[in-house]
C-alpha cells in the first residue's frame, strides 16, 4: 500500500470473521504495527451493515430505529 501512497485508517478498520457452520469460533486478532484489530459482531461497508451470520437484521434495525424515533418525536403524526 505504501507504494501507492495509501495509508490504512486504523480507527475505521473492522474485522468481521465469517466462520462456516461447523467451524469452531476462534479468538482472532490481527496486529498491524502497534495497533490490534479485534473481530466485531457487525461491520459497515458502503452503507450496508453485515453481521457475522450474514443476516441483514443489523442492516434493517438502523433505519427502523430512525423511523421510530421520527414518529415518536412528531407525536405519532405522519407528516404529509
Amino acid at each position: 500500500m505504501s507504494a501507492h501512497h495509501l495509508k490504512l485508517n486504523l480507527d475505521k478498520t473492522e474485522l468481521l470473521f465469517l466462520p462456516g457452520k461447523h467451524c469452531p469460533t476462534l479468538d482472532l486478532t490481527i496486529n498491524i504495527g502497534p495497533s490490534v484489530v479485534s473481530p466485531t459482531q457487525t461491520a459497515r461497508t458502503l452503507g450496508v451493515t453485515l453481521d457475522n451470520n450474514l443476516s441483514f437484521t443489523a442492516n434493517i434495525a438502523a433505519p427502523t430505529r430512525c423511523c421510530r424515533y421520527t414518529l415518536y418525536a412528531s407525536g405519532g403524526r405522519v407528516p404529509s
